[in-house]
């Protein structure tokens, strides 16, 4: 059972307000940004931060995050075909590596271990920002390669308005969406309805076949619907309250793979967020406070050889957290804060029911001097499971100007990962979890350079940052007398090189914008079970990353070209076998009907507009060219 009494209480007593106003801007910003929760502005400053594009949140709402991530060169994205699973990881670790947060809070699931970012529609979405780079200091446990923060805003002052969207594509593929928000002066809300659908029978060339030979996809059929609300209330001049609740109901049948025929499995996933939050901010000093509950239930099953498996998992987390702001001698800006996360997993493949409870202390300091050539940031964490101390986690950086317009910085930091319940505790035929499990550990070093340089009609930007990233303690699958179970004994080194350029140009009637971001990633075993295996790359992660978009906007229309780039992947440890480079080309055109009190929205996409084979995942075909018409009815 929930423990129901306590969380009311924690959430009566213990809010936090992200407390940022959507900005009204349909740049994609490749660029070094504060974000503007308290911790990453003090700690992670000099972190490496991308802003996704916006036009392409409005312009295909009916898409999951993890599609329109899919175009970034920033990040590594693996799906399992087009089903409900799609894991993503940065500068060369692992899924389990990355931590995904909604308006602040940790959505890692302490059964898995993991997010399913694939879950995640970008109707429900206001605001995408990726940090990259190791940052355990600020999100806790699993945020060693990077972070992906989802967030929600409130609006005050802007009237009442109505969105009405709908979606239609290849595939059968639909989606509708129904917005309503009323904002007021001191009161904002919002309701966000959404249904969603799709077939998924798309044709494919099967490669594994004796002869290769064309196949429609099968067993493949997905549906999905949500409900989102958001709430804002300014209690005075200096408190905010937001609230924010989300349930999602999803279901997909998982389709067969080259390799075999007649997959009858399916999942069920349901899902509650629910959060609120407070702040309080008079001069230099704040009080932010907030608490959340976090639901998760899993349904797979698979009728095979006359047996019905079922995999029946639920996972839950209750987060609340209360920090403090001040100034000190009006240069150093102090956070300090106790957070307290308490998980649950149940499932028919543990013994009993799985807790435990965390307690985290942290505090962060940045300072800056008068000329503002000079910025150094630090931050410190400590972390109790039970009556036992996690490792301690800690990052500093800082930023130096240079000349005009070029900056040097530079950041280190040290990051871990609990074991999931999984890993720890999961009983099935064929694996056996570990309770001896330690945490994975991580030591992230990166330094690089960056040349902003603002113009009359635009803007360049130049971004370049060498990184190197070791993880000790890493968790693997080890067979045993045909038993797989987990153990610490991989150590893996990650570095490489990123670089990002934009360059926009703007007129009276017309904007032009072009950036792209590429990644260089050598990631290999320094340590692990076989020497054979050593200085291999780790599977699945591509050396070579590009992601490429130009945007033509003229009066009230528009379009976008997106053009990712993934290099070859390898799916054996031995690195014998491997995925072809692929590249993709995705094009939205778009026009705006403007009239006085509303306004229609309408947009028609290409998807891999030259009709590309490629797999994420060995045997698990994704889709050819393909089409979206997207039309929005908005009132004002």
């Amino acid at each position: 059972m929930i423990k129901f009494y306590t969380f009311t209480v924690l959430l009566f007593f213990s809010f936090k307000t992200i407390s940022q106003d959507i900005v009204i801007d349909t740049l994609m910003l490749i660029e070094e940004i504060e974000i503007s929760d308290s911790r990453p502005e003090n700690s992670g400053i000099c972190s490496s931060v991308l802003n996704i594009d916006k036009d392409l949140f409005e312009l295909n709402s009916g898409y999951s995050v993890s599609q329109i991530l899919s175009v970034s060169g920033a990040l590594n994205i693996k799906t399992y075909g087009t089903s409900n699973l799609a894991s993503v990881s940065f500068r060369g670790a692992g899924n389990s590596h990355t931590a995904v947060l909604w308006n602040g809070f940790n959505l890692e699931q302490a059964t898995s271990g993991g997010s399913n970012i694939a879950l995640i529609p970008v109707f429900f979405v206001d605001e995408i920002k990726l940090q990259l780079g190791g940052a355990s200091s600020q999100a806790g446990s699993g945020a060693i390669g990077g972070i992906i923060r989802i967030n929600n805003s409130s609006e005050f002052n802007k009237g009442f308005s109505t969105r009405i969207t709908g979606n239609y594509g290849s595939f059968n593929s639909h989606s509708e969406g129904v917005e309503l928000s009323m904002s007021k002066k001191k009161i904002f809300t919002r309701i966000r309805l959404l249904n969603t659908g799709s077939e998924n029978n798309f044709k494919y060339l099967n490669t594994e076949k004796f002869v290769s030979q064309v196949q429609r996809q099968t067993n493949s059929r997905k549906y999905g619907k949500g409900f989102a609300n958001d709430n804002g209330f300014k209690i005075g001049d200096n408190q905010i309250i937001n609230t924010h609740f989300k349930y999602q109901n999803d279901f997909g049948q998982i389709p067969s793979t080259m390799q075999s025929e007649n997959s009858k499995a399916d999942q069920n996933d349901e899902s509650y967020k629910i959060s609120a939050d407070y702040k309080y901010k008079k001069n230099d000093f704040g009080i932010k406070a907030r608490a959340g509950l976090f639901i998760n239930n899993i349904l797979y099953r698979n009728p095979i050889d006359g047996l019905n498996i079922v995999s029946d998992i639920r996972s839950e987390t209750q987060i609340s957290e209360m920090e403090i702001n001040f100034n000190l001698f009006n240069k150093l800006k102090i956070n300090t804060g106790i957070n307290n996360t308490y998980e649950k997993g149940i499932t028919n493949y543990y013994k009993d029911i799985k807790e435990r409870n965390r307690s985290s202390f942290f505090t962060s300091g940045k300072y800056q001097n008068k000329t503002k050539k000079i910025l150094l940031a630090s931050s410190i964490r400590a972390e109790l499971l039970g009556n036992k101390f996690l490792p301690i986690t800690w990052s500093s950086s800082g930023k130096i100007k240079i000349i005009e317009n070029l900056h040097f910085r530079t950041l280190i930091s040290k990051n871990y990962r609990l074991p999931s319940f999984n890993d720890l505790y999961w009983q099935d035929a064929y694996a056996k979890g570990n309770p001896d499990l330690k945490s994975e550990t991580g030591f992230s070093k990166e330094a690089g350079f960056i040349f902003d340089k603002k113009i009359k009609t635009g803007e360049f930007y130049f971004t370049l940052t060498a990184y190197d990233n070791n993880i000790s303690n890493l968790i693997i699958l080890i067979p045993e007398e045909n038993v797989y179970s987990p153990k610490n004994i991989r150590k893996v080194q990650a570095r490489g090189l990123e670089t990002g350029i934009k360059y926009s140009y703007s007129g009276k009637k017309y904007f032009f914008e072009f950036s792209t971001f590429a990644s260089y990633t050598k990631s290999t075993n320094k340590e692990t079970v076989s020497e054979e295996l050593t200085g291999k790359q780790l599977v699945y992660i591509p050396v070579y990353k590009i992601g490429s978009l130009m945007k033509f906007r003229y009066k009230t229309y528009g379009i976008i070209f997106t053009k990712p780039f993934t290099g070859k992947r390898f799916y054996t440890a031995d690195n014998n076998k491997n995925l072809p480079a692929f590249t993709l080309g995705n094009i939205t055109t778009s026009k705006d009907f403007k009239f006085s009190t509303y306004k229609i929205k309408m947009a028609f996409s290409i998807n891999n507009i030259w009709n590309t084979t490629y797999q994420l995942t060995e045997w698990y075909p994704m889709p050819g060219i393909n089409f979206n018409i997207n039309i929005s009815f908005i009132i004002n």
